[in-house]
């Protein structure tokens, strides 16, 4: 009989966000003068780390010229990314603050001034970065407090604190 779960590739995928932090993938205090050069910032962070190619930077711009802002999912924060392809060599995030908000044309929500950019080999990997992710967003003052950053590590250490956060408000016994 087969186990039914992993544990090891279970814990894997649940920490899978805080293996991919590093001042390498952080950008701070960038200047954008619209979305699509904001997108451009992230996506540069995403090919110059190996995670994708350049092409996967145009597929990240033209799913909201498809699709719409949805990518802006809190006040501030916007999460380009896009279907996973050949385009995509491994899993990748990039963070990147903006020196002044750009407008994404999202009713519903503030410009944004935080990107949150995600490259993943496959749906189930982008899933996983989704989970971690919303449990950070929900952060108060999340956008202020990495706005207000001065160096990479402490991007890095406001992201670290608010994933333990989250996983310990989050943690159920099965």
């Amino acid at each position: 009989m087969q186990p039914v779960l992993d544990i090891k590739l279970f814990k894997k995928e649940i920490f899978m966000l805080r293996d991919l932090l590093n001042e390498q993938v952080v950008a701070i205090n960038q200047k954008a003068k619209n979305w699509e050069e904001a997108i451009r910032i992230a996506g540069s962070i995403l090919v110059n780390t190996g995670k994708c190619k350049e092409s996967y930077i145009e597929a990240m711009i033209d799913v909201v010229k498809t699709y719409g802002p949805y990518i802006v999912i809190e006040d501030g924060i916007a999460m380009p990314h896009a279907k996973s392809s050949l385009d995509v060599n491994e899993d990748g995030l990039a963070i990147v603050t903006l020196k002044k908000p750009v407008d994404f044309h999202n009713r519903d929500f503030e410009n944004v001034s935080v990107l949150f950019a995600i490259c993943a080999t496959n749906p189930d990997a982008h899933l996983n970065f989704l989970q971690e992710l919303s449990g950070i967003f929900e952060t108060e003052n999340l956008v202020e407090q990495m706005c207000s950053c001065k160096e990479k590590k402490e991007i890095i250490k406001i992201i670290e604190e608010n994933i333990a956060k989250s996983k310990g408000e989050s943690e159920c016994v099965l």
